[in-house]
């Protein structure tokens, strides 16, 4: 099996992708060479999960300590202890520190941890990171709505100074047409942004997706095709 440095994990599943093959490979666990992973940096795309935004508000302190509060935050806040999250300072003065906190309440932390906990450094994409990634690589993109469909899932997302601010997921494809799918969230996506007090630029950026006129007449269309296995090589 070709190794990577990027896997997927999808469900309960592991997926390399195999360039030479061009497909997906599931990962059988028996196959998998700890020694390789031990001396590796990786990258894990987790598909399928929602990413809950959050902002902490927390006196000033060193980089150690604030870590380990938010830590304690969260974990307060989703009642278990192990959620991954990702924060950056949006803010700070002599006395506080404003943070804005990306959470994923996964059941797939079990996985990564039983298999990959021995890396030398290990980082866990969101596949709405990694869509952002791959549209400001194609594109000088700040802010907008994004909405793309992988697999069985459509993802919303708003972009705000570069930065995802909210998403959401929904996996009811197979159950409705795809307008209406797109329809219920773009309700979620105003609803979401008045609740936000957010104001965006009229761009829209869809993936793998043609929508009826009607829903996005409105808006500075931008079409982008992608095949899941390019998002194995964002940078």
């Amino acid at each position: 099996m070709n190794l990577n440095n990027i896997y997927m994990i999808m469900g309960r599943e592991i997926y390399t992708y195999d360039k030479k093959k061009k497909c997906y490979e599931k990962f059988q666990y028996d196959d998998i060479d700890f020694i390789y992973f031990k001396n590796k940096k990786l990258n894990i795309i987790l598909e399928g999960e929602e990413i809950y935004n959050l902002r902490l508000d927390l006196p000033r302190m060193n980089n150690r300590s604030l870590k380990n509060n938010i830590e304690r935050e969260v974990n307060l806040l989703f009642k278990k202890d192990d959620i991954l999250f990702d924060y950056e300072v949006i803010k700070s003065s002599n006395k506080t520190l404003v943070t804005s906190v990306k959470c994923i309440n996964t059941d797939k932390y079990e996985i990564i941890d039983r298999y990959f906990s021995s890396c030398k450094a290990l980082k866990v994409i969101p596949i709405q990171e990694a869509l952002i990634i791959y549209i400001k690589n194609k594109t000088k993109v700040k802010e907008g709505i994004v909405m793309a469909l992988v697999k069985e899932n459509l993802y919303s997302i708003i972009l705000k100074y570069g930065n995802i601010v909210f998403c959401s997921i929904n996996k009811e494809k197979d159950k409705k047409d795809i307008n209406e799918l797109c329809e219920e969230s773009f309700k979620i996506i105003t609803k979401s942004l008045e609740h936000l007090s957010l104001s965006i630029d009229n761009n829209i950026y869809l993936i793998n997706l043609s929508l009826d006129k009607k829903y996005i007449m409105n808006y500075k269309i931008k079409n982008f095709n992608i095949k899941i296995e390019e998002l194995f090589y964002v940078n």
